[in-house]
């Protein structure tokens, strides 16, 4: 079921092109330490009622070279919570280290974000946290590979056009 969810998230995406950054807020990351948001009320692992499906597609923006876009997209959880926080990390324990960068609060009714301009090539794991009156409930970690964008534009195949 989440496969099928992922490919038309990704055919969707794939026929949505730029307008996507303008479809999902920006994750506007912060490094969580030293904030008042490190400080949260973190649920363990596996407590259930968090975001579920999480789902991603990347593509390269046309109007900027080198330059991606990642969509993130989850089902919400069982509990609604009154708020939600999105988590990315390049490294696979950077949760457990505190290693990781996070978005500010959003709204409980946001269920996908886009992360532009990712390093290239790069594995990052994310997940999303759902405040409660009991706590933050995360997600589980899913990962997502950023794209890599040729830098002079889109990439043709000549050997159609040589005689």
């Amino acid at each position: 079921m989440s496969r099928q969810i992922a490919l038309a998230f990704g055919c969707w995406l794939l026929f949505a092109g730029a307008a996507i950054s303008q479809l999902y807020p920006p994750v506007e990351a912060f490094t969580p330490a030293g904030s008042e948001e490190t400080s949260i009320a973190l649920l363990p692992a596996g407590t259930p009622g968090g975001a579920s499906e999480l789902a991603y597609a990347s593509h390269c923006l046309d109007t900027s070279p080198r330059q991606g876009l990642v969509a993130l997209e989850w089902s919400p959880g069982e509990r609604l919570g009154t708020a939600r926080r999105i988590d990315v990390t390049k490294l696979h324990e950077g949760f457990a280290t505190g290693r990781f960068d996070a978005t500010r609060k959003l709204a409980a009714d946001v269920r996908a974000v886009s992360l532009q301009d990712p390093e290239p090539g790069i594995y990052y794991y994310w997940r999303v946290l759902e405040e409660t009156p009991a706590g933050w409930i995360s997600s589980p970690v899913a990962r997502f590979e950023a794209p890599v964008c040729p830098s002079d534009g889109p990439v043709f195949d000549r050997s159609e056009t040589e005689e």
